[in-house]
C-alpha cells in the first residue's frame, strides 16, 4: 500500500490535469478517464486512513467497511473510454454514485477523528481535576428564577 503523502500527491497530479467543459466542448475521453483515476486514488487514500486509524487501536465501525465495499462495487463497473467511444448515462451515474458514497465515507471518517481527538488529548492531559462552588444569591436579592454563581477551577497536570 503507498502511503497517505503520495497519494495525495498522486491525486493533486491527477486534478491538476482536470479541465471545465463548456456547451462548446467536446468531453474528451481524459476528461472521463482523469475523473475515474480520481475516484480511485480517493479510494486508496481512504484505505490507507482507514487502517492508519486500525494502527492507533481505533475500533471502526463496521459500517465504514460496508461502504468501501460498496465504492469498491461502483469502481469496478467504472471505465476507460477512448476516441469516438460514448461516455453513457451508466458512466455518468457511477462516478455520481461513487462521489457520493466517498461523501457518506467520510462522514464515518468524521466520527473517527473526533475518537482519535479525544484519545489524544486524554493522553496529553494525564490528570485534570475539576472542583466548582456554587453560591446562592444573597437574600436580599428578590427574584422569581433560581439564580447562583458557579465558579470553576480547571487544573491539569
Amino acid at each position: 500500500m503507498s502511503n497517505l503523502e503520495d497519494l495525495i500527491k498522486t491525486l493533486n497530479n491527477i486534478m491538476a490535469k482536470l479541465r471545465y467543459v463548456t456547451k462548446e466542448d467536446y468531453i474528451l475521453p481524459e476528461d472521463h478517464n482523469l475523473l475515474v483515476d480520481c475516484i480511485k486514488t480517493i479510494r486508496n487514500i481512504l484505505n490507507c486512513i482507514r487502517e492508519k486509524a486500525r494502527e492507533w487501536g481505533v475500533s471502526i465501525d463496521s459500517k465504514l467497511d460496508d461502504l468501501l465495499k460498496t465504492l469498491d462495487n461502483i469502481i469496478s463497473k467504472l471505465r476507460y473510454v477512448e476516441y469516438g467511444d460514448y461516455v453513457i448515462t451508466d458512466d455518468h451515474n457511477l462516478l455520481v454514485d461513487s462521489t457520493k458514497t466517498i461523501r457518506d465515507i467520510i462522514d464515518v471518517l468524521k466520527q473517527v477523528f473526533e475518537i482519535i481527538k479525544i484519545i489524544t488529548l486524554a493522553y496529553e492531559v494525564k490528570t485534570c481535576k475539576i472542583s466548582y462552588t456554587v453560591t446562592e444569591p444573597p437574600k436580599s436579592v428578590a427574584t422569581s428564577k433560581n439564580i447562583c454563581k458557579v465558579s470553576y477551577q480547571i487544573t491539569v497536570s
